[in-house]
Order: structure tokens, then C-alpha cells, then sequence
């Protein structure tokens, strides 16, 4: 018995009781039990269990075995008054378990089942694991909500198929004079109009009706540059002429002879 203790606890037993590994062995035991258990009061092992909850990827299963362990050790045993030791650890036990499911969905379902609280806590434990198991069959109801949603959007963008007289229609494009089909099937569906011209000739169109915003925006921007141009030289030379104007009437009516007395010689 000594020998298959630990470093530790041996060395703790050696201290406190020098002839342990010689004495007779219910002392032993004693001694042990004194050093190796830490006394925990009831009320905190009672308060431990009534906050277990079962984890995100934990089974139901395993965590009923986890709230047992617990519950073993919380003393749930009261004298009646006929003298009989009465034990109610499994009512705690379905208590707990009830109270501790971490789908929501299945626990409201689960306390809404009739006779739940008088069920053993094996039939709790299946009745909650049969639940888990179809959770995990099917997917959820906001899932499947969202994924028909989807598919309405689907089907709703995509246009039906033609006819196979009008899918196996073809023409002759007024540009290029090519054949094509008037009729394709897209990401989206098949085409409700008939198509016009052939692929090639679309896509240069709508490479020329890209372009042309920008060579439009060229010109008007070439336009108000010149607009703005002109508009400054007139601005310019408005205050020039006058002043240039002032300028000569100013010189003919000094340089006048008239205006200064003189008669001309």
C-alpha cells in the first residue's frame, strides 16, 4: 500500500507518521485519507452542480454522466420522520439535466413533455438523445427557410427554355453576315428575346458604348477649356482699352496745340 503512493504523498506521510511504511495498515489508511482528500463543505459541491451546463459539442449523454460524478458526492439523503434514510439525488439529477440542455430548442421542447418530472432519469436522458439525434439529421428550420428562399430567387431569374422549334432557330447577322443561333442558354437562363445580332458584333457594341462616354466627356471638357480661354481674353482686354483709350485722349489733349494757346505756324 506503501509503496504505490506517490513521491509526494509518500514523502508527507514519512514527515507526519515516521513508522507509516511499518505500522498496521488501517492507520495507514487513515493517515493517507488525511493528507491525500481536501475537505470541500456540501454547500459548495451542491452549488458546483446546480451550475453545470452542458457544452456546445458536448452529448447529452456525457454530460448526465459528468452531472452523476457531481451529484454522488453532495450527500442528497434526508431522515424521514418514520426513521427510513431517504435519498433524492436522482430527483437533483433530472433537475439539473432539464435545466442544463444547451439547445434552447430542445429544452423548451423537453420541458414541455408531459410527466417529465416523474420520468426515470435514463428515459430524460434517451428522450433528450433521440432529440439530438434528429437535430443533427436535419437542419434547422431558419436553414431551411433560407435555402428555399434561395432557390425561389433561382428560379425566378432564370427564364424557361424555348421550344425546340425556336431553339433550334438560326439567323444571319445584319452586320456581319455570319450565322448564329437566336436562341442560347446563359448563367441565368435562356434568352426571352430572340437575339438580334451574333455575340461578336454585341460585344463591340457594348465595347463602343463604353467608350463613347469618355470620348464625350473628352470633347466637353475640350469645349469648356476653350470656352474658359476665351472668357479670359475677353476679361483682358475689356480693362486694357479703356485704359488705353484714356491713355490717347489723354496724349491728344496734351500734345494739342490748340489746347495749349498756340496757333498753328
Amino acid at each position: 500500500m506503501f509503496q504505490c503512493v506517490g513521491p509526494v504523498l509518500g514523502d508527507s506521510l514519512l514527515k507526519a507518521v515516521p513508522d507509516a511504511a511499518s505500522g498496521p495498515l488501517p492507520d495507514l489508511i487513515t493517515v493517507m485519507r488525511s493528507l491525500a482528500v481536501i475537505p470541500v463543505t456540501t454547500c459548495v459541491l451542491r452549488t458546483e452542480l446546480l451550475q453545470l451546463r452542458q457544452e456546445r459539442d458536448e452529448t447529452f449523454r456525457a454530460f448526465a454522466a459528468r452531472v452523476r460524478g457531481k451529484a454522488e458526492t453532495c450527500a442528497y439523503n434526508a431522515v424521514c420522520e418514520c426513521g427510513k434514510d431517504v435519498d433524492y439525488t436522482h430527483h437533483i439529477i433530472r433537475d439539473v439535466l432539464l435545466n442544463g440542455i444547451y439547445d434552447s430548442d430542445i429544452r423548451r421542447e423537453t420541458l414541455g413533455t408531459p410527466d417529465v418530472l416523474v420520468k426515470p432519469v435514463n428515459d430524460v436522458i434517451a428522450l433528450v438523445e433521440n432529440k439530438e439525434m434528429a437535430r443533427n439529421a436535419l437542419p434547422s428550420s431558419s436553414l431551411s427557410a433560407m435555402s428555399s428562399i434561395r432557390r425561389l430567387k433561382t428560379t425566378q431569374q432564370t427564364s424557361p427554355a424555348p421550344s425546340p422549334v425556336d431553339g433550334a432557330k438560326r439567323a444571319s447577322c445584319p452586320e456581319c453576315k455570319s450565322v448564329f443561333n437566336v436562341f442560347t442558354e446563359g448563367p441565368r437562363g435562356w434568352n426571352p428575346k430572340p437575339h438580334q445580332v451574333c455575340i461578336g458584333c454585341y460585344r463591340a457594341r457594348r465595347r463602343q458604348r463604353r467608350q463613347q462616354p469618355s470620348s464625350d466627356s473628352q470633347q466637353a471638357a475640350m469645349g469648356s477649356e476653350l470656352v474658359s480661354q476665351v472668357l479670359s481674353v475677353r476679361a483682358g482686354n475689356r480693362p486694357g482699352r479703356r485704359h488705353g483709350s484714356l491713355h490717347l485722349s489723354d496724349s491728344s489733349t496734351t500734345s494739342s496745340p490748340r489746347a495749349n494757346g498756340d496757333e498753328p505756324g
